[in-house]
């Protein structure tokens, strides 16, 4: 009985001061979530951000216009049924592969 008294009374104690500590740090979590934010946030990788949701592909309206951009010249060097510049016919393709082999 005299050690489940003590063992009561230590539980007491370090209760008491579980709670004395969580009273006065609970005045820190704001400003060490602030701080934590403006010093951590920035300095996460822009790609990492991206890829997790956290923040707007800053290119994606670059790719959206250059993806555009590249059907319409494909539509247009096919109207007039010229390769388009840049790329290689086919046929010399199937050649360059023979050539190597």
């Amino acid at each position: 009985m005299i050690a489940d008294a003590a063992l009561k009374k230590l539980l007491q104690s370090q209760m008491m001061y579980a709670r004395q500590v969580a009273e006065r740090g609970a005045f820190w979590i704001v400003p060490g979530v602030l701080t934590l934010g403006y010093i951590v946030f920035p300095a996460i990788d822009q790609g990492y951000r991206v890829e997790k949701g956290w923040t707007k592909d800053p290119e994606t309206d670059v790719k959206m216009v250059q993806a555009a951009k590249m059907v319409r010249m494909e539509a247009y060097f096919a109207a007039k049924g010229m390769p388009m510049p840049g790329t290689k016919p086919a046929a010399a393709e199937e050649e360059e592969e023979e050539e190597e082999e």
